[in-house]
């Protein structure tokens, strides 16, 4: 099975060949961001990342962000919590809908990672979603 690597900046360092990157400036990225302080849903338009405003949420750790990705690609929604209470009624619609968007165009690309290595910032040891599409993919 294909296996996860660690993103690197250093001199000399190169992705492998056939391998993909799928951080969060693709389509593959993780929209649920662990953070120290707090939590973020970086809204989406199309296949690419687009606006610079951040919706706080709760606090969310690693686990609970590659957990929440994983069920939500899976179908499974998402739990309470995750999209921020002070939406109204149509723009919390209009954020599951962008959601639901961007979950079908990554289902669709699936294939495309079938049999590669994925690379990712997430160092090693941590949960990372790579892992989730690492499993999908080669389903």
């Amino acid at each position: 099975m294909p296996d996860r690597i660690q993103l690197r900046r250093t001199k000399g360092w190169r992705l492998p060949p056939g391998a993909r990157v799928v951080t969060r400036v693709t389509i593959f990225g993780n929209p649920w961001v662990a953070g120290d302080e707090n939590a973020f849903w970086w809204p989406e338009t199309g296949a690419h990342w687009r606006g610079s405003y951040h919706v706080p949420l709760r606090l969310m750790g690693d686990y609970d962000a590659v957990g929440i990705y994983g069920s939500w690609l899976a179908g499974r929604g998402m739990p309470d919590g995750v999209l921020p209470e002070r939406l109204t009624p149509d723009g919390t619609a209009a954020v599951r809908a962008a959601l639901e968007t961007r979950r079908q165009a990554i289902l669709a690309r699936l294939p495309e990672l079938r049999g590669r290595d994925l690379a990712c910032w997430c160092p090693p040891g941590c949960p990372c979603h790579a892992d989730v599409l690492l499993e999908r993919a080669n389903a």
